[in-house]
Parts: structure tokens; sequence; C-alpha cells
């Protein structure tokens, strides 16, 4: 069990240089320069885990310090924003919850740095 919680408490242990507001900026700024100018009724942001990452390194990394070496790019920030309002579903909105189903929803994806952005429509 101590094992598996140093993987999912990641966020306590990777130190984080840039605050929500500045990744938000961020985001909203990818978003521009891809075209997408249009005014949002909603937006929403949060944090997860790189899966796939994580999955590479509980595969090929043996170590028994695997999980301490981690830097900010095993946190992802996401952010979403809709031309209406969101939808909450019961599990709460995420980067993919609820689907994107109105033209103009877009998402950003980076690492907790602000780097490695990636937008999705």
């Amino acid at each position: 069990m101590a094992a598996m919680m140093d993987r999912y408490a990641l966020h306590r242990r990777i130190p984080f240089k840039k605050s929500p507001d500045v990744l938000v900026e961020r985001s909203r700024e990818i978003l521009k320069k891809a075209g997408y100018s249009e005014e949002f009724a909603d937006s929403a942001y949060g944090f997860t885990q790189f899966r796939d990452l994580l999955r590479y390194i509980q595969k090929y990394d043996k170590t028994a310090n695997r999980w301490w070496n981690l830097d900010s790019k095993a946190i992802l920030f996401w952010y979403r924003q809709s031309p209406s309002p969101f939808e909450v579903p019961p599990t709460g909105i995420g980067p993919n919850s609820p689907p994107k189903n109105f033209p103009g929803e877009v998402g950003v994806m980076l690492d907790a740095e602000g780097t490695a952005g990636m937008v999705g429509c």
C-alpha cells in the first residue's frame, strides 16, 4: 500500500513553479495563437497524472526510489473552455468530462511548467 501511495501522492512531491492562474493564462494564449479567439461562457482547469509516463517508469525503472525522482513532467495541467456553460456531470469536470459536444469547445494540456502544450477540440 505504501508503494502505491508514493505514486498517487505525486502532487505533494513535485515542485510547481507556475501557479494555476499562470497556467490558465498560458493555455488561453495557446488557444488564441491556434485561432480560437471566440469569447467563452465557461472554463475549467485542473491537474492529472501523466499516466503514460508513469506506466513507462513502472515497467522499466526497477529502482527503489523511482517515484522520488520525478519532476513536473509527471503531472499534467488541463484547461477547457466552452462557448456555453458546462453541464457538470456527477463525477465533475475533467479534461474529457463532459465530452466536447459543441462547436467551439476546446482544451489544452500542458506540463506543470506550462510547456509541451497540446490543443484538442
